[in-house]
């Protein structure tokens, strides 16, 4: 999850949860699911942006279950990320 957060905060430039206390944002950590990545960045690939609320799901089983997953997703994010012709 906050590999989902720091992904986030990466491609947007904001946190996926503002509130005015710390209680706040916490009850929004648990409770609330954060705006689309493409929300900000309307230029966002869609892999990239489900590949980021993937990381951010609120129960875990939804979440990558691995290092290894991640970076089978990441892989398969490579020509969203560099273009289609780099290995």
């Amino acid at each position: 999850y906050s590999v989902g957060v720091i992904f986030y905060f990466m491609l947007t430039g904001r946190e996926p949860f503002t509130g005015e206390t710390v209680k706040a944002i916490l009850a929004k950590h648990l409770f609330e699911s954060p705006r689309p990545p493409k929300h900000y960045r309307p230029d966002l690939p869609e892999p990239i942006d489900r590949f980021v609320l993937k990381l951010l799901e609120k129960k875990p089983e939804r979440r990558f279950q691995s290092c290894d997953e991640v970076a089978a997703a990441l892989e398969q994010l490579r020509p969203f990320i560099f273009g289609p012709n780099q290995r």
